[in-house]
């Protein structure tokens, strides 16, 4: 098990599926965890499985496309903690149509959530971490951040995006001590995937796919200090698959 005794650490988008796995398993490694999502109250079950566990956990509404919200939630977490050190960018969003019938709201959407949101929450906690001389974000990709897909033109192009910023954001702080990677999860059974997986793939079993623990305990390893030596990589968890 990582050791994150200690840390502060954010995870967006953990009131459920990915997100729920990483801030459980950061928070049985020992972090202080920041459970944020879109409501509060759907943030509560993941809470409490955090302080079931002996953890320490609090719960922020944050909408990570909007930058008040995202500063908001910064100076909050700092007035709780006095410090962070990890941020890890999963809140994520994915439609399926083919371009010619893609909405430019659907489109915005996706951009927004999947690269204006790391971008604000990481513009956001980079002054913090320059200060600590120390610190990790992670941003969540997808295997769509370098294998092209059909039906998911939006959802490519913003992972192909936010491979590019976590390479990009890497040059500009490893000298001050903080560490950027990006992450992308193996085949994982949660909400979003099953909705895209019924609009693509309708007769998948998708009952061998992780749940998202494992994935949650890697995730947790890559922002410990064990990883160290691990900065400005892409990788992905599952395997590279064609």
């Amino acid at each position: 098990m990582a050791n994150l005794e200690g840390k502060v650490a954010i995870i967006t988008g953990s009131a459920q599926g990915i997100g729920r796995m990483i801030a459980l398993a950061v928070a049985e490694s020992g972090a202080r965890v920041v459970i944020l999502d879109l409501a509060e109250e759907s943030c509560k079950p993941v809470l409490k499985e955090i302080r079931a566990m002996g953890g320490e956990a609090i719960a922020e509404a944050c909408n990570v496309t909007d930058e008040i919200q995202v500063a908001g939630m910064v100076k909050k977490v700092m007035e709780a903690y006095k410090r962070i050190d990890i941020l890890v960018n999963n809140a994520g969003w994915q439609f399926v149509a083919p371009l010619e019938e893609s909405s430019v709201k659907d489109w915005d959407k996706t951009m927004a959530v999947n690269l204006r949101g790391p971008f604000l929450c990481a513009r956001e906690v980079i002054p913090v971490m320059r200060k600590q001389v120390s610190g990790v974000i992670i941003n969540i990709t997808s295997r769509a951040g370098r294998v092209p897909k059909a039906m998911a033109a939006a959802y490519g192009a913003s992972k192909f995006g936010l491979n590019g910023l976590t390479q990009c954001l890497n040059l500009e702080v490893k000298d001050a001590g903080i560490r950027v990677l990006a992450l992308a999860p193996p085949r994982t059974n949660t909400p979003l995937a099953q909705a895209i997986v019924k609009d693509l793939h309708p007769d998948l079993d998708v009952s061998s796919w992780s749940d998202g623990s494992d994935f949650g305990k890697t995730v947790a390893w890559f922002a410990s200090d064990e990883a160290k030596f691990v900065d400005g990589v892409i990788i992905e968890t599952g395997g590279l698959r064609p």
